[in-house]
């Protein structure tokens, strides 16, 4: 059996392999961008916490969340607790 070439999957032409590498780069890119714009909202909302002025945080955050598809939060239960019941895997 012969090796690939280096730098080449076998039965994988280059070009094939660095579009794959060049589209999955791009995706990381695009979360990374997501998340961090996320925590910055994150962080801005707890500034305005921590300031006094709960209805901006609510505010930032609803934006953010705005067409959010994830588990809904039951309304009897703390941020915690919803964090606890809806970690991946639960």
């Amino acid at each position: 059996m012969t090796a690939a070439p280096q730098g080449q999957a076998a039965g994988v032409p280059a070009d094939l392999a660095l579009s794959a590498i060049h589209a999955e780069a791009a995706a990381v890119d695009m979360l990374e961008k997501v998340v961090s714009s996320h925590e910055r909202v994150m962080y801005a909302a707890t500034i305005d916490l921590i300031r006094g002025d709960p209805e901006s945080a609510l505010r930032m955050l609803d934006e953010q969340l705005d067409g959010w598809d994830g588990r809904p939060w039951n309304t009897a239960e703390t941020g915690a607790q919803w964090l606890e019941r809806t970690r991946e895997g639960r």
